[in-house]
């Protein structure tokens, strides 16, 4: 009905109520120029060219009202519950409950979250991972998993193990003894060369070659 009031569960729900002016105002969703055009007492605002719930507010499932969104630590039922910290950082719902993304912790201030980074402490794995790196809460720090080292360049990336001739980013990968990284891959280190399975050290090689030559010619040489 145009031009009504409709009252459900406390919330005003104004649809289609002209102003003083007898400008017809517009509900949520519907297209407008200004948060002017939007009805009042909806809180709502004109976003890129549609009437939209004001920062701290919600749709609620009828899209008919703005509800408060609730913080960090409250009871909630979607993400779109939970209201952005004070960093406007995006909160969710995790286990019934509004929670910091994964990879993040609620601060001792209780209304923003943190990045936790390797090697800090942590309550729970989810605090820990930032995908995809392998991280994982261990004995109340965040720790790499198995076959992952921290990165130098950046403390909150874990970087998967190499071996001689697999890929790698950093030194620290390439766990084959007397390796580098050369980046795409894992090398002999200088003054080294690859050996079947091991780099070997190329001048100790060629020190045993020269004893070997040399005994062999000293054999000949009594023989004569």
């Amino acid at each position: 009905m145009r031009g009504s009031i409709c009252v459900f569960m406390s919330i005003v729900i104004i649809l289609g109520l002209p102003d003083s002016s007898g400008t017809e105002k517009v509900g949520l969703g519907d297209k407008c120029n200004a948060s002017s055009d939007c009805a009042s007492g909806l809180q709502t605002r004109c976003l890129h060219g549609f009437c939209s719930c004001e920062i701290g507010y919600r749709s609620d499932p009828d899209k008919q009202s703005c509800v408060p969104q609730v913080w960090l630590g409250e009871k909630c039922v979607t993400n779109e519950d939970c209201a952005r910290t004070n960093s406007s950082r995006r909160t969710e719902c995790w286990k019934g409950l509004c929670s910091c993304p994964a990879g993040f912790r609620v601060t001792r201030s209780k209304n923003d979250c943190a990045q936790v980074e390797i090697g800090e402490a942590c309550e729970d794995s989810r605090e820990c991972y930032v995908a995809p790196n392998a991280r994982r809460c261990d004995r109340g720090v965040c720790r790499c998993a198995p076959l992952y080292t921290p990165s130098r360049k950046n403390n909150n990336t874990c970087l998967k193990v190499s071996n001689y001739n697999e890929f790698c980013e950093e030194h620290d990968q390439c766990v084959t003894k007397n390796t580098r990284c050369e980046a795409p891959k894992c090398v002999c280190d200088e003054g080294y060369r690859w050996d079947s399975s091991m780099c070997v050290n190329s001048q100790a090689k060629l020190t045993i070659k020269l004893y070997l030559i040399s005994f062999f010619l000293v054999v000949q040489f009594k023989w004569l």
